[in-house]
This record gives C-alpha cells, sequence and structure tokens, in this order.
C-alpha cells in the first residue's frame, strides 16, 4: 500500500481482458458471416454439402468415391436439376387408350377372315395346305402300281416224273423253258411233287454263249422274271431268273466252236 492507503492495481490484467472479449466478437461475426454463406448456398441447389466435413472426419472418403466428388464439383447444373416429364395432357408410354390395340397387331376384322371352307388368301385353287392331298390332279406325281405279270402257262395237273435223252420229255414246260433254234436237246426231265415241278434241260449250239445267254434273258424276261448273275465254276457263266415262287438257274460254257447250256429249275403250279 502507499502512503495514500490504496492498494496498487494487478499489472497486466486489464489489457488482457479487454483483448480477449474483442477476439471473441470476431469469431462470432466470422461464424455468423460462415453460416450466412453456407445456408445460402444450400439454399440454392437443395442441397447440404457435407464433403469438407466427411472429408475433415475421416480423410478417406474423397479417395473410396472419386464419383461423389465429381458430382459434387459439377455443381447444380448436373446434380439436383429437375427430369423433364412428358408434356402435360399426354399419356407415358407404353399405355394405350382403352378399346385400342398395340402397334404391330393387324388382326383381320370377322368379316375379312376366311370361313372353314374358303381357301386362304394366297392359296391357289387345287391346292391345300400341308395336311391337304399333293397339289393339283397330275397322275404323274402319283406313284403308279406295278404292271400285272404275264401268266405263266403251266400245266393244271403236274405231270409224272419222267426224263429222256436226245428230245423233250413228256410234260416238259417247253412254253416257260423253250428250246433254242437250232440247238440240240441232249437231255430233258420233270419231276413233279405236290404243287412244284422241277425241270431240267441240256442241249448245245453253234451260237456262242454270250447269245445263249441273251437269248434266255429276253425270253424269261418277257414273262416277268428278274436276272441277277451267280458265281460258277472257271470257265462257266451263270446266271439266275427269278419270279414270285419260281426260280430258274442258266448255265453256259464254250464247246469248240459251239456252247453247252443247261436250264434247270423249279415252278410251282400253286
Amino acid at each position: 500500500m502507499d502512503a495514500h492507503g490504496e492498494a496498487p492495481a494487478a499489472p497486466g490484467r486489464g489489457p488482457g481482458r479487454r483483448l480477449t472479449a474483442a477476439v471473441v466478437v470476431l469469431l462470432v461475426v466470422v461464424i455468423a458471416i460462415v453460416v450466412a454463406v453456407v445456408g445460402r448456398g444450400a439454399g440454392d441447389t437443395g442441397e447440404v454439402q457435407v464433403v469438407g466435413a466427411t472429408a475433415a472426419g475421416d480423410g478417406t472418403a474423397a479417395a473410396e468415391d472419386p464419383a461423389a466428388d465429381a458430382g459434387t464439383a459439377a455443381g447444380p447444373s448436373s446434380r439436383g436439376a429437375p427430369t423433364a416429364g412428358p408434356p402435360a395432357g399426354t399419356d407415358p408410354p407404353g399405355t394405350e387408350p382403352p378399346g385400342t390395340e398395340p402397334p404391330g397387331t393387324d388382326e383381320p376384322a370377322d368379316a375379312d377372315r376366311p370361313g372353314p371352307d374358303q381357301p386362304a388368301e394366297g392359296t391357289a385353287p387345287g391346292s391345300a395346305g400341308l395336311d391337304g392331298p399333293p397339289v393339283g390332279d397330275d397322275e404323274e406325281s402319283q406313284p403308279q402300281p406295278a404292271p400285272a405279270l404275264p401268266r405263266l402257262e403251266l400245266p393244271s395237273v403236274p405231270p409224272a416224273s419222267a426224263a429222256a435223252e436226245g428230245s423233250l420229255v413228256a410234260g416238259f414246260p417247253e412254253s416257260i423253258v423253250p428250246v433254242l433254234v437250232d440247238a440240240t436237246v441232249r437231255s430233258s426231265s420233270v419231276a413233279a411233287e405236290d404243287d412244284r415241278i422241277q425241270v431240267t434241260l441240256v442241249a448245245t449250239t453253234e451260237a456262242p454263249a454270250q447269245e445263249v445267254v441273251d437269248e434266255y434273258w429276253a425270253a424269261f424276261g418277257a414273262q416277268g422274271f428278274a436276272q441277277s448273275p451267280r458265281p460258277a465254276v472257271p470257265g462257266t457263266e451263270a446266271h439266275a431268273f427269278t419270279r414270285d415262287r419260281h426260280a430258274l438257274l442258266l448255265s453256259v460254257r464254250p464247246n469248240g466252236s459251239g456252247t453247252v447250256f443247261t436250264v434247270a429249275g423249279v415252278l410251282v403250279t400253286g
């Protein structure tokens, strides 16, 4: 205390309080300005940008979501912009008024549809669909039946079994197995059993072997026999002639300047 009885003031405390109060006021003003600016930006874009807060919180949001940063940088023109809808008074795409058919359906009216007895459009008269008969009446397109085979002249009663040398035996079916012109019969035979007749003819001729084959081929073919070659011993040529249950075998072999030939087989009377 001094001589006047007053206590001296504490050094440095008065000016420090005034400085602290000024700093507090300044901070309040700055915060108010920042709040006003942020509030104005949120009002323009309709969004509250929290990118800075998130980045300041963990430091990883910007690195993990680059698309979010790009969207934020784009501003109001790319985010938050309203999408233009269809004009007023129009229906959304894909909806049709009641009672109308969707585009692409061209179903004919009942009056234009062909009846059950009426051919479809584009179908020519006389033709049918896939399940109908062949188009047209062309007989050439139809399978033709095989021609009837000529009747074989066989005896109604089988002949008695017999054989002859130098001539044809009685009952030999010469109408089916003819003897070639200028041929000499060496032997012939017939043997009947039930409805089967076994025949054999051996003869010689001055004609070559191929001519003998051709003559019998023509004679048997005219009666409906089918021909096919058969294996034979060396020096001999053999041909089979068949029709139904009838079967004949012709074999020929050269003999000097002529040919020796044999016809043997079975004919059925039934």
